[in-house]
């Protein structure tokens, strides 16, 4: 997955709209983000969380930016919303998560909140379609599923605390449990975990074991001989196979010395041609002397 761009209003900290470009260079491929204590970095973190999830790590768990809210007049509405858009596997994705609020006074906001989700891809032909709504989550769990989540997305001062807990033992299968996850390995652990019986009573080798019992072996005996009976015939026809193949292969030698015979004798008469016709001019050139 590639992050390409970030972008907030009037979330938390962030008062209108802001915008965080990453790098998707492949060499210079890092984005640093630095900021004072408190300025919103933890924020941009927790911004990524609640664009993907909903959910947030925040003991506030308001996410209107308090300054807008302040200067917004009764009845206006205010909308927040964090937008991400990445690529995955080669498709281009912008997800989007959205409250619209209406003020019911200054510096505070009325009950009634409409809550808005989407994400959309560009096509082949680089149009732009949305995921339908009951595929959401399931697309978000193809993408980043929430229990991978908090090994790829927490703020600085948390990852020295999580690289000691995977060192000492306390987090690693939850570690190697995400990147099993994201790396789409779940399937074939699942179906080896399901074929495998020593662990797992369910699996398909445990199942046949609880229908085996003594009244198949018979029957079992009866195929195993007809097993053994066609694997003799096989080899039996395997080795008229292979016999036949060597008498294949001693006369095609055969042939190619009659053929190297054949050339010689070929030979011969050619030169005993050459020779009977080298002798006749000569009777002729002797006839010719004698005459003269």
């Amino acid at each position: 997955m590639k992050i390409i761009h970030l972008k907030l209003q009037n979330f938390r900290q962030f008062v209108g709209t802001h915008f965080v470009k990453f790098s998707t260079d492949t060499e210079r491929n890092v984005t640093v983000v630095l900021g004072d204590n408190g300025t919103g970095k933890t924020t941009l973190a927790q911004a990524f969380r609640w664009c993907l999830y909903g959910k947030t790590e925040f003991a506030d768990e308001s996410l209107v930016n308090k300054d807008a809210l302040a200067t917004s007049k009764r009845g206006q509405g205010l909308d927040v919303s964090v937008e991400l858009e990445i690529i995955h596997r080669g498709t281009t994705y912008v997800i989007e998560r959205a409250l619209m609020c209406t003020v019911e006074k200054q510096g505070l906001l009325g009950r009634d909140v409409v809550k808005d989700f989407s994400i959309t891809f560009k096509d082949d032909l680089g149009k732009s379609r949305p995921i339908p709504e009951l595929e959401l989550e399931a697309k978000i769990q193809e993408l980043l599923p929430a229990s991978m989540s908090r090994y790829f997305l927490f703020d600085g001062e948390r990852i020295h605390s999580l690289s000691k807990q995977i060192q000492v033992g306390r987090k690693s299968k939850e570690f190697a449990e995400a990147v099993r996850g994201l790396l789409g390995l779940d399937p074939l652990v699942n179906a080896l975990q399901h074929l495998d019986g020593s662990k797992n009573t369910t699996s398909v080798r445990k199942n046949f074991d609880k229908q085996y019992d003594a009244s198949h072996n018979s029957r079992i005996e009866e195929l195993a001989l007809e097993i053994r009976h066609h694997e003799e015939e096989l080899d039996k026809v395997g080795q008229e196979v292979s016999e036949q193949r060597e008498v294949i292969s001693e006369l095609e030698n055969e042939i190619r010395k009659e053929e190297l015979n054949l050339g010689r004798f070929e030979e011969a008469a050619r030169l005993q041609r050459q020779r009977k016709e080298t002798m006749q001019r000569k009777d002729g050139y002797s006839k010719e002397l004698s005459l003269n």
